[in-house]
C-alpha cells in the first residue's frame, strides 16, 4: 500500500499553532489521536449545503471540524447547566451558539475555541489512497481539550468522555467506511505527572490508549458515566471472539473474557474447598455474577447473601453480558444464577444491612453464622469499610465461628518502588491489624493469581482460629487432595466442561507460598523492617561466607554412625543449605 498526498507533500505537516490558556491545575487534558478511512462517493451531496463543504473530497476535514466543535461547545453548555448545584438556568438560554468555524488550507483544518475552564483544539487533515481510487481518503484528526468545573470535581471526565463521542460523531459521518484506530490518552500537569500513572485497571489503560485492541466501541453508559460497558477484540481478525468490560467509575470490575474466570476461581475456592462443610456463604462485591456462578458449583452451599451491589450494574451486565449469569453447565434448578433459590441480594448497603444486623439481634446477638465471607474491594469508600478495624471487631467478628474464613481481594502485587509500605496505605494498615495480638483473627495468608490481571490479583485468606479443621486443610501439602475435593464437592456439569479452568490443586499448592515481591514488601514496612528475618536472616543466608559444607559421616564404636563437622563452624552459619531442597522448604 502506498499514500500519497492529495495535493503536495505540505499535507503530512500538521498546523502548528502556540496557544495559552488558564486553567486550574486540577483540570484535565486529554488528547485524541484518530486515523480512518473515508470515501467521499457515498455522500449524497444533496444531503448537504454546498457552502458547508461536506459533499466534496477535499473537504471533509472542513465538515468533520465544524461538526466537532460544535458538539463539545454543546455538550459542555448541557453539562455546565447539569452541574450547576443551585439548579439556576443560564442567562440567555435560547440564544443560539455562535461557533467559529475552522480555519482550512487545502486539505489541513485548524480550530482553536477557548471558553471559561474549556479549550480544545482539533487538527485535522487527509492523505489520499490512489492504489484504490481517488475517492478513498485516511483521515487523520488530532483532539485536546482542557475541562475543569469549579462545582463539580468530577467535570475531569468531561474531556475523556467528550473525545470519546467524538470517535462516535466521526464514525457516523456518511463517508465514514472501515474500522478506524484511535487512541485517547491523557496528558496531566508536570506537577500532576507522579499522581496520573494509570492503573492497569483503568478505563484508560485498558481501552482508551491501548493500540493492542480493535473494533473498540462503548455500547452502554449511564448519565454520570460511572458504569460503562465496552466491547472489543483482542486482535484484528473477524473471527477473534468479542469481549465485553464493565467499568464502574473507570475502575475496570468484571469481563467476559477468561481474566474474569481465573480472578473468581482463584477468589471463591481456596476457601470453600477448605471448609470442611460451607452452608451459609455472604459475598460483598458491586458485581458478584461470576463470584457468584463458581459458589453454586458447591453441593453443600444452601444460602448466598449479596451485599454491596450495584443495581444498575447489575441491570447492564444482565442486559449487556448475559453469560455471567448462565448457570445453566451446572445441575441445578434454574439457567439463571441470579434465580436460584439459595440467592439473597441485600438492597441499601453493607451500612444498611449491618444495622438491620444489630436490629434484629439487639438483645442476643444471637447472628447467623457465616462460613465464608467474600470482601470484594473496589473503591476507596470499601477500603475504609472491608479492611478498618472498626468493622472487623465491631461487625465482622461477631458473623464468623471457629471454623470461618475471610477472604479479601484488594490491590494487585505489591509495588516495586516501595511506596505502598507506609501505615497510611490501608493494604498495609489491614496486614497490621490482623498480626496483632489483640486481633479477633487466628492467622492470614496471602496470595496472587496473575491470570486475573488486570482485575484485583491479591487475595487475603483470614482464618477466624490458627488451628482450626479449617485452617489445616487450607494448607495441606497434596494437591491431589484438592483435585478430589472439587470432584466429591462440586454438582455433575456439563460432560464437555471440566469443573474449573484455571484452579486445581497445583495452583492452590502455589498459592500458599508467598512471592518474592510480598517478602520484600513486609521486610519494607513497619510490620517487618525489624524482624530479624528480614534485617539479619535473609542477607546473611545470600552471604556464601556464612555457609557451610565441610561435613562427614563417621562411624563410632559407642555411638554408631554420626554427622560430624570437619572444621570449626562460626556461630550462626548454615550447615549443608544446599541439602535443604530434598526435605525443608526454607521460607
Amino acid at each position: 500500500m502506498h499514500l500519497t498526498a492529495a495535493s503536495s507533500a505540505a499535507t503530512f505537516l500538521s498546523i502548528i499553532s502556540a496557544t495559552w490558556h488558564l486553567h486550574p491545575v486540577d483540570s484535565a487534558t486529554y488528547q485524541l489521536s484518530y486515523d480512518g478511512w473515508f470515501h467521499s462517493s457515498n455522500l449524497d451531496n444533496d444531503l448537504y449545503d454546498s457552502d458547508a463543504g461536506g459533499g466534496r473530497s477535499n473537504d471533509i476535514v472542513k465538515d468533520i471540524s465544524s461538526k466537532l466543535t460544535s458538539h463539545f461547545v454543546s455538550q459542555w453548555e448541557d453539562y455546565t447547566i447539569n452541574s450547576n448545584k443551585s439548579g439556576e438556568e443560564k442567562e440567555d438560554d435560547n440564544t443560539a451558539t455562535v461557533v467559529d468555524p475552522p480555519i482550512c488550507t487545502g486539505t489541513r483544518c485548524f480550530t482553536d475555541v477557548s471558553r471559561p475552564q474549556l479549550s480544545f483544539t482539533i487538527h485535522a487533515n487527509t492523505i489520499q489512497h490512489l492504489e484504490n481510487n481517488d475517492d478513498d481518503h485516511l483521515l487523520r484528526l488530532d483532539v485536546i481539550m482542557t475541562s475543569a468545573h469549579e462545582e463539580d470535581s468530577h467535570s475531569n471526565i468531561f474531556a475523556r468522555d467528550a473525545l470519546v463521542n467524538a470517535v462516535t460523531t466521526v464514525l457516523s459521518h456518511p463517508e465514514a467506511t472501515m474500522q478506524p484506530t484511535w487512541l485517547i490518552t491523557e496528558r496531566p500537569f508536570p506537577s500532576k505527572v507522579g499522581d496520573n500513572l494509570l492503573d492497569a485497571s483503568s478505563i484508560e489503560s485498558i481501552i482508551l490508549s491501548s493500540p493492542n485492541i480493535h473494533a473498540k466501541k462503548r455500547i452502554y453508559s449511564n448519565s454520570s458515566a460511572a458504569v460503562e460497558i465496552w466491547s472489543y477484540h483482542q486482535t484484528t481478525s473477524e473471527a477473534s471472539p468479542e469481549t465485553r468490560s464493565l467499568f464502574i467509575d473507570s475502575k475496570l470490575r468484571t469481563t467476559t473474557s477468561a481474566t474474569a474466570v481465573a480472578h473468581a476461581e482463584a477468589f471463591i475456592h481456596p476457601a470453600l474447598l477448605s471448609h470442611t462443610h460451607p452452608k451459609n456463604v455472604a459475598v460483598f462485591s458491586d458485581t458478584p455474577l461470576l463470584l457468584l456462578k463458581e459458589i453454586l458449583k458447591y453441593k453443600s452451599v444452601e444460602r448466598i447473601t449479596l451485599i454491596d451491589v450495584d443495581l444498575e450494574a447489575l441491570d447492564a451486565a444482565l442486559k449487556y453480558m448475559p453469560d455471567l449469569n448462565d448457570c445453566s453447565a451446572i445441575r441445578t434448578e434454574t439457567a439463571s444464577c441470579l434465580d436460584s433459590a439459595q440467592v439473597e441480594i441485600i438492597k441499601g448497603g453493607l451500612d444498611t444491612w449491618l444495622e438491620n444486623l444489630d436490629a434484629e439481634h439487639e438483645e442476643d446477638y444471637d447472628y447467623d453464622m457465616y462460613d465464608i465471607l467474600f470482601m470484594d474491594v473496589a473503591s476507596a469508600s470499601q477500603k475504609e469499610q472491608y479492611l478498618s478495624e472498626l468493622y472487623h471487631k465491631d461487625h465482622f467478628d461477631y458473623l464468623i465461628d471457629a471454623e470461618s474464613m475471610i477472604v479479601v481481594n484488594v490491590g494487585s502485587m505489591p509495588s516495586i518502588h516501595g511506596d505502598d509500605v507506609t501505615d497510611q496505605d490501608s493494604r498495609t494498615d489491614f496486614f497490621k491489624m490482623i498480626s496483632t495480638d489483640s486481633s479477633c483473627y487466628g492467622s492470614a495468608i496471602v496470595y496472587e493469581e496473575p491470570l486475573a490481571a488486570p482485575l484485583d490479583t491479591t487475595f487475603i485468606s483470614i482464618f477466624s482460629e490458627f488451628h482450626s479443621e479449617t485452617y489445616f486443610r487450607y494448607v495441606r501439602p497434596m494437591p491431589t487432595s484438592i483435585d478430589l475435593d472439587i470432584v466429591q464437592r462440586f454438582h455433575k456439569q456439563d460432560s464437555s466442561l471440566l469443573p474449573t479452568q484455571f484452579y486445581d490443586g497445583s495452583s492452590h499448592k502455589a498459592y500458599l507460598t508467598p512471592s518474592r515481591a510480598w517478602e520484600n514488601w513486609y521486610c519494607r514496612s513497619n510490620l517487618g523492617k525489624d524482624q530479624y528475618q528480614c534485617h539479619t536472616l535473609l542477607p546473611k543466608f545470600y552471604d556464601p561466607a556464612n555457609h557451610v559444607s565441610e561435613t562427614e559421616i563417621r562411624r563410632d564404636a559407642t555411638k554408631g554412625r554420626g554427622h560430624y563437622a570437619v572444621t570449626d563452624i562460626p556461630e550462626g552459619s548454615f550447615i549443608n543449605a544446599d541439602d535443604s531442597h530434598i526435605h525443608l522448604h526454607m521460607h
